[in-house]
Formats: structure tokens, sequence, C-alpha cells
């Protein structure tokens, strides 16, 4: 945080109009964006899934497909790693921030732009690893496919409840000391 804001918050003022409405557009933009793939997805995937009947062996892998992506993308990456920091750099805008950052502020919180070059190529691979993901997800046949896509949709919807947790008082996220916004 800056100097600008820690002295509002200090004596009790609000933060400046342009800082606010850079902090509610990084999370309604991050929201956005775990929430709409994440419909999108439970749609499909109850259509290419369950709809057309599944078997017993294949609720079973279901149900498994489904806790394990709940698990481990849901609350080990997106929960507990992923969400933590991208509310941590929302909440680090302040009043000497650009209006470049604050205008760009859902893509400088999930670690797109304007950040240390180590932290912008990580989230690039993310980004390049989540394309190949469902480049290979998009060729697998049904009901496989509609399965996957059901089990990234109950992942992606802990992620919207863990934005809107932490909209209400987070824990101390882990995020690198060289990230600061510009």
């Amino acid at each position: 945080m800056t100097e600008h804001t820690e002295l509002h918050r200090a004596q009790g003022g609000p933060l400046p109009l342009a800082v606010r409405l850079g902090r509610i557009w990084g999370f309604t933009g991050v929201g956005l964006l775990l929430a709409r793939p994440a419909w999108s997805l439970a749609k499909k995937g109850w259509e290419g899934a369950v709809v057309p009947g599944l078997g017993t062996s294949e609720w079973l892998a279901l149900v498994a497909i489904v806790a394990a992506f709940t698990w481990g993308e849901g609350i080990q990456a997106l929960g507990r790693r992923w969400v933590p920091r991208v509310v941590e750099r929302i909440r680090r805008l302040g009043g000497e921030t650009s209006a470049t950052v604050l205008l760009l502020a859902p893509l400088y919180a999930i670690g797109l732009v304007c950040l240390p070059r180590r932290t912008l190529l990580r989230s690039w691979v993310g980004v390049a690893a989540i394309v190949l993901a469902v480049v290979t997800v998009r060729a697998m046949p049904h009901p496989w496919r509609g399965m996957i896509e059901l089990g990234v949709s109950a992942a992606l919807t802990l992620g919207v409840i863990a934005v809107l947790l932490h909209l209400t008082g987070s824990p101390e996220a882990p995020v690198e000391p060289a990230e600061a916004a510009t």
C-alpha cells in the first residue's frame, strides 16, 4: 500500500474515489472472470454428461472427478493460493496507483499486467496452460468431457465464493514483496 493510502487510513478518512472505483472494478472483474465460465461449463457439462445418461461406473467417475477438481483446484489452488494473492493486489491499489493500473485492475489483480517480470511470466504461463487444457478437453468425447467441465465448474464456483469471502475480511495472503502497484 502507498503512503497516501496509509495516511488516509490512519486519519480515518476515505480512500480517493478513483482508488475505490479501481478496487470495485478489480473485484467485479475477477468475480466475472470466474463466474461466467463456471456457469457456462456447468451447463455444457450437464448437457454433455448427465442429460444423455450415465452408467453406474460413469456416475462414480463423475463424483470422483468433481471431488478431485473441487479439492485440488477449487480449494487448494484457487481458494488458498490464487484468490488471496488476487485480493491482496486489489487491496494494494492506493492513492499513488497510476490510472492505467486502476483501469486494468482485474488484469493487474490476476497478475497479467504492471507487475514484476517474474510474476508476469508465471501468470502468462498459467494462461497458456489453461488454454492448452481447454483445447485438450474439447477434443475428448462425451461423457468424459462433460464430467471434466462439471469438475472445473465446481472449482471455479469455489473461486467465486473465495473472492466473496475475502471481500468481508481475508486472512493474510502470501504475496511477493516485489509486487507493487505502479
